[in-house]
């Protein structure tokens, strides 16, 4: 053999080695799970085999033993051998393009033999007409999702998914005037080991007890965030949040002085871009102006949150609920019409158009 044949023999057998290494690599990549969490405002991952869920926790085989992760902190997860239309499913999902989920999943024909894979699809596909009735989407009642999303709960005990579930079927419960079944939905979530469901359990249920003017078991559930612990942006957020609604209630209970001091407070410290913080502070104030019969400036307060801050939809339709209400006695019916139509149209199955 002559030294040209070596050179050529020899780059036959790298690429051979190449491409054996790459197809081991590929199909290695394909065996493992992926676990996707959040750290300090960026998403790390953790690979291996998951072996167990609950609904506190995912335990993943990695080569350096077994890790159980926080439900709390996981962003997603990829599924060894799931479906490609899965993955596209669940960016639509993270985006709130719940059609396209949908399409996704409906283009999946073949049955997985993963339990894993089969709940996660269905997970998916309950959760995303949930928040399509939600949004007030012709397509799919509160009530037939509802009844879905209640099923998948019923079935799924160990999910790492049944918190988030339950969140949903409270969300539904409030949108038809359900409120004790909500709050029993929200309580859940309290009971969980993980910091963040127990901090959103918390919000939801003092939200759902200030609807029915239960003020003390709204205060006590909104003042239990205020103890928790951590130091993450979401805790963070919550806690702020949830001060907002205890002024709330000060004002409720007859403390509005003290209520509009401590919201103009939040608003002036925090940075207005934050939706969700500066729309529930809003609205809070709102409601302060209002036990005082300070109309004019309650109608200014509400109609920040509609013009600034309606991507927060929870607090845009309380928003357009009660300027519906303020402006007919402030001579503004044509405008108040306007607030009942888009509160109709939007936000159809809410439970704040359900008041109207």
């Amino acid at each position: 053999m002559n030294s040209t044949d070596k050179m050529n023999l020899n780059r036959i057998l790298i690429a051979i080695a190449m491409t054996t290494c790459f197809l081991c690599g590929a199909t290695l990549h394909a065996q493992t799970d992926i676990v996707y969490v959040r750290k300090q405002g960026r998403n790390t991952q953790v690979k291996g085999k998951i072996t167990a869920t609950t609904p506190d926790t995912v335990t993943v085989k990695t080569k350096s033993g077994n890790e159980d992760v926080d439900v709390g902190r996981i962003s997603k997860i990829k599924f060894a051998g799931e479906p490609s239309q899965l993955e596209r499913a669940r960016k639509s999902l993270e985006s709130g393009r719940y059609d396209d989920c949908l399409k996704e999943l409906g283009k999946i024909t073949k049955a997985s033999d993963s339990p894993r894979i089969k709940s996660e699809i269905e997970f998916f596909m309950v959760y995303a007409n949930a928040q399509k009735a939600l949004r007030g989407d012709n397509d799919v009642t509160a009530m037939q999702a509802g009844s879905s999303i209640n099923q998948f709960v019923k079935k799924s005990q160990t999910s790492h998914h049944y918190y988030q579930a339950s969140e949903s079927l409270g969300q539904l419960f409030m949108a038809i005037g359900k409120l004790d079944l909500a709050e029993k939905e929200f309580m859940k979530l309290t009971k969980s080991n993980s910091a963040a469901m127990k901090i959103r359990g918390a919000s939801n249920a003092g939200e759902v007890q200030l609807m029915q003017n239960n003020l003390v078991a709204a205060k006590s559930s909104l003042e239990s965030i205020k103890s928790m612990t951590g130091t993450d942006d979401e805790t963070q957020q919550q806690k702020l949040i949830a001060e907002c609604k205890l002024a709330k209630i000060a004002a409720m209970s007859g403390d509005p002085g003290t209520a509009i001091a401590t919201l103009q407070k939040i608003i002036a410290e925090n940075d207005s871009s934050n939706v969700q913080l500066f729309a529930n502070a809003y609205n809070a104030l709102g409601q302060c102006y209002l036990k005082t019969d300070r109309l004019k400036p309650a109608s200014r307060a509400f109609l920040r949150t509609h013009l600034l801050f309606a991507n927060d939809s929870d607090a845009h339709a309380e928003a357009l609920y009660n300027l519906a209400l303020i402006w007919p006695k402030l001579n503004h019916n044509d405008r108040a019409n306007e607030m009942r139509q888009t509160l109709k149209s939007r936000y159809r199955n809410s439970y704040w158009a359900s008041k109207l």
